[in-house]
């Protein structure tokens, strides 16, 4: 499925067709198993991007300290058979602004299995970091849940993706 999904993305448009496509090769596959992807397509040029989220959402953290949810435009591959994948309108970019993809595991670590990290401390550590590197961004969110855990054993992968526009 994932070598067919980088076959149509270097030779078609629509990311959600491609999605569309993904999830029917997954559940021919019969697996039971499914995915939540975001799927983004940035024209570095115009300074845009599009996207298609299957399950998984992102945010856009804007230079004037807004924030933007970039929410799921359809329901995680390997779940249904004919999923209603729809692409995202276009959005702008402009100079420092930051793209933050985040999975769950961040904002569900727990503290002595109690309380969670939640959305809001992730967006607030990103959107405080938001000026600096991607890098630094990514390594300030990890590191306050980490803290924030203060020992429990991590449940989940934490993993994120950060993109800042110069």
């Amino acid at each position: 499925a994932w070598a067919n999904m980088h076959e149509l993305a270097a030779t078609h448009d629509d990311l959600a067709a491609i999605l569309r496509r993904t999830n029917a090769v997954l559940n021919d596959s019969r697996t039971d198993k499914f995915v939540t992807l975001f799927f983004l397509r940035l024209n570095p040029v115009r300074r845009t991007f599009t996207y298609a989220a299957a399950g998984h959402r992102a945010y856009l953290l804007r230079s004037d300290g807004t924030r933007e949810i970039l929410d799921c435009t359809g329901p995680p591959l390997g779940v249904m058979d004919n999923s209603d994948i729809q692409n995202s309108g276009e959005y702008s970019l402009a100079s420092g602004d930051a793209l933050f993809i985040p999975t769950d595991g961040i904002e569900e670590t727990h503290q002595n299995k109690t309380e969670m990290f939640g959305k809001e401390r992730m967006l607030k550590e990103a959107t405080a970091r938001a000026q600096d590197s991607a890098e630094s961004m990514i390594h300030a969110v990890f590191n306050a849940a980490r803290e924030f855990a203060a020992g429990t054993p991590q449940q989940d992968d934490m993993t994120a993706v950060a993109v800042r526009v110069r």
